[in-house]
């Protein structure tokens, strides 16, 4: 390899044995995106890259810190897995 130039990353996989998109839990994703557009867009591409997920979706930095935290509306949001 020439200096300079980095390797390719490797497809996503869990130990080994099968690739990331048939993982039995879907990943979760948090989105900060005021543009319904968007939102649209990207769940459409991880539709159709197979990725097994979970889109929650919020409009701005206060609501994103407020569903992390799990405070005023989203005291009842889920936990990350562990």
């Amino acid at each position: 390899m020439s200096r300079g130039t980095r390797p390719r990353a490797k497809p996503a996989t869990t130990h080994g044995a099968r690739p990331a998109a048939k993982l039995a839990r879907p990943i979760e994703i948090l989105p900060v995106e005021d543009n319904p557009g968007d939102v649209r867009l990207t769940a459409e591409a991880l539709h159709e890259a197979r990725v097994l997920n979970e889109l929650r979706v919020v409009v701005d930095g206060e609501q994103a810190m407020a569903f992390l935290r799990r405070t005023g509306a989203f005291a009842d949001a889920p936990r990350a897995p562990t």
